[in-house]
C-alpha cells in the first residue's frame, strides 16, 4: 500500500521545482492539471491495476463536502465541493481547495530555521511539512494530509464490493485523489520564496487596493503578478504549454524515499528555494559603505557583485512598466537605458 500511495504523490507532483511561477488558486489548479498529464496516472494500465477505469473514460468520484470559495469559479468548469469529478479534476480542484479558509497559515516551511512554520509576533503555526504529511502530529482539523491519503487508499481497496459500485468505496477514491491535490499544493508553495523564508503576505481588506501595505497586510506582488495580471498569466500559460516537464518518479526514487524528502534533504524543494532565492521582505541589504549583503536572517543566497545593468536590460524582453520608466527617466539622464 505504501508503494502505491507514494507513487500517486510523486507522480502528481510532476512539474519540476524551478518552473513553478504562480500561486493564486487558479495557478495551483493549472499547475496540478498539467502535472497530472505528465504522471503515471495517465497510463491506462496504472489505474486498471487498482480496479479503476482509465482516466480518459470519464469515470468520476465525488469531491468532499465543504464551503465553496468565489475563486473556485476561475477554473473551467468551476471547481465545487460535493461535485462528481474525474481523477484529473479531483487533483486539480483539490489544489484549489487547499487555499481556502485559514489553511494557508500552515503553508510555510523555513529550512534555515529548523523547519519552522509561519511565525508572527512570536507565534508559530504548524509548518507545511507537518500539516501536509501529518507524520508526527494528529490535528483534528486536518483530514487532507498524506497520512489520510494513505488511509483513503487502503479503504478504497479493501472495503466490501467492487471498486466501481456506489457502496462507499467511491467516496474513498474521491477523497484520495482530492487529498493528493491538496498535498501537492504544498510542494508548489515551497517553490515560492516567501513560503520558505517566513515572509508573511496577507491579502485581507481588499478595499485598500491589491498591493497596499497596511499593518499586517502585505499582499504578495509576485503572486498577484503571476495569478491575476494579464502579462503574468500569459507567462504561466506559455510555460505550461511549451515547457519541458518530467515526472519525479521513478527517476528520483533513490533520493525521494519518503514524503518529507520532498520538502527537505538532498532533493528537498524548500531547501533549494530558500538557499537560492530572496523574497519581498527578505531581500539583500546594504551596509553603510553601500556593499550588498545577504539578509541578516538568511545566510543564503549570497549576493555577487557583477556588471551593472540598465533597467531596460534587467527586464530583458519585457517592457519596463510605465511607473518604473517614469521614475528612472525623470532625473535628468534617462537612467532606464543609461
Amino acid at each position: 500500500m505504501r508503494r502505491y500511495a507514494m507513487i500517486c504523490l510523486m507522480a502528481s507532483a510532476a512539474l519540476p521545482y524551478g518552473d513553478v511561477s504562480g500561486y493564486e488558486m487558479y495557478s495551483h489548479y493549472r499547475l496540478s492539471y498539467v502535472a497530472f498529464g505528465e504522471s503515471v496516472l495517465v497510463q491506462p494500465e496504472f489505474l486498471a491495476e487498482l480496479g479503476l477505469s482509465p482516466w480518459s473514460s470519464g469515470q468520476k468520484f465525488s469531491s468532499t463536502a465543504g464551503k465553496n470559495d468565489d475563486e473556485f469559479g476561475l477554473a473551467g468548469p468551476p471547481c465545487s465541493h460535493s461535485s462528481p469529478e474525474s481523477v484529473r479534476r479531483l487533483i486539480a480542484c483539490g489544489a484549489m481547495f487547499e487555499d481556502a479558509g485559514t489553511r494557508p497559515l500552515r503553508h510555510f516551511y523555513d529550512p534555515a530555521h529548523v523547519g519552522r512554520g509561519l511565525t508572527v509576533l512570536g507565534h508559530s503555526f504548524m509548518s507545511s511539512a507537518d500539516w501536509a504529511i501529518q507524520d508526527n502530529n494528529q490535528d483534528a482539523d486536518q483530514e487532507f494530509s498524506f497520512s489520510w491519503a494513505r488511509r483513503y487508499f487502503y479503504r478504497a481497496l479493501t472495503m466490501p464490493g467492487v471498486a466501481s459500485a456506489p457502496d462507499g468505496r467511491n467516496e474513498q477514491w474521491g477523497r484520495l485523489f482530492q487529498t493528493l491535490g491538496q498535498v501537492i499544493h504544498h510542494l508548489q508553495d515551497m517553490t515560492q520564496p516567501q513560503h520558505v523564508r517566513n515572509d508573511a503576505h496577507w491579502d485581507g481588506a481588499s478595499f485598500l487596493g491589491d498591493l497596499t501595505n497596511v499593518g499586517f497586510r502585505h499582499p504578495s506582488r509576485f503572486e498577484k503578478y503571476s495569478g491575476f495580471s494579464n502579462q503574468g498569466q500569459a507567462k504561466v500559460e506559455e510555460q505550461l504549454a511549451n515547457g519541458s516537464f518530467e515526472a519525479v518518479f521513478p527517476k528520483y526514487r533513490q533520493v525521494l524515499r519518503n514524503a518529507r524528502d520532498f520538502w527537505t534533504g538532498s532533493a528537498g524543494v524548500a531547501d533549494y528555494t530558500n538557499a537560492n532565492f530572496v523574497s519581498q521582505r527578505t531581500n539583500f541589504v546594504a551596509d553603510s559603505a553601500g556593499r550588498v549583503l545577504a539578509h541578516p536572517d538568511f545566510s543564503q543566497p549570497t549576493p555577487i557583485r557583477g556588471a551593472d545593468l540598465s533597467v531596460v536590460k534587467a527586464f530583458g524582453s519585457d517592457p519596463v512598466p510605465p511607473t518604473i520608466r517614469q521614475f528612472c527617466a525623470n532625473v535628468g539622464v534617462d537612467q532606464c537605458t543609461a
